[in-house]
């Protein structure tokens, strides 16, 4: 009885099965994402700090009591607005991977060499604890060229996202009126506001 060929059909199923729980294990260690899965699931109450990197200038923010304080950065960062940065970035939605490790040529493609905005927020203790040592952080760089939406990296991983088109208030809407300049999205009818 021939079982070469078994035995060979056999060692091929087992090393596509160990490849299939090589890759889900590796997106699990690196912050996998489903489609219209917020970015940044947690309210201001999950927040102690908030540090803004924006072509306007970089702040960084820490609460006190039940407000914000500006701890260092630009003069203009207005730290009652950080729980209306926290509600923009809340909005934001991930869609789709889109390119998994770029390069710096790609990242400036992207919008993303440097980005528009940065984010990084520290959470409470125990808002922290299942995050594997990652701060939520969101990069946010040029819009999608065929839909509604903007490249983006989320947490800190290297891939390239598309997320959704909430995340342009994070640049031009209350990310500029954070550094004290005026928004320059559309003003709303209802609220006379942008965003």
């Amino acid at each position: 009885m021939n079982w070469r060929g078994p035995l060979i059909g056999l060692v091929i199923v087992l090393a596509l099965a160990a490849a299939v729980v090589f890759v889900q294990r590796r997106d699990v260690r690196e912050g996998r994402r489903e489609q219209a899965e917020l970015v940044f699931p947690y309210n201001t109450r999950d927040v102690v700090a908030l540090r803004v990197e924006h072509e306007l200038g970089t702040a960084e923010f820490r609460r006190d009591g039940d407000g914000w304080q500006r701890v260092a950065g630009s003069e203009a960062a207005r730290p009652e607005l950080v729980p209306e940065v926290l509600a923009s970035w809340s909005r934001v939605r991930f869609i789709d991977v889109l390119e998994e490790n770029p390069g710096e040529d790609e990242l400036a493609r992207f919008g993303l060499a440097p980005p528009a905005a940065t984010y990084s927020a520290e959470l409470v203790a125990e808002r922290a604890a299942g995050r594997q040592g990652r701060s939520p952080r969101i990069e946010v760089g040029g819009p999608l060229p065929l839909s509604p939406g903007f490249y983006a990296r989320v947490d800190g991983f290297p891939r390239v996202v598309a997320v959704s088109p909430e995340a342009v208030d994070l640049v031009v809407g209350v990310g500029r009126e954070l550094f004290g300049e005026e928004s320059t999205l559309p003003v709303d009818d209802d609220d006379g506001h942008g965003h």
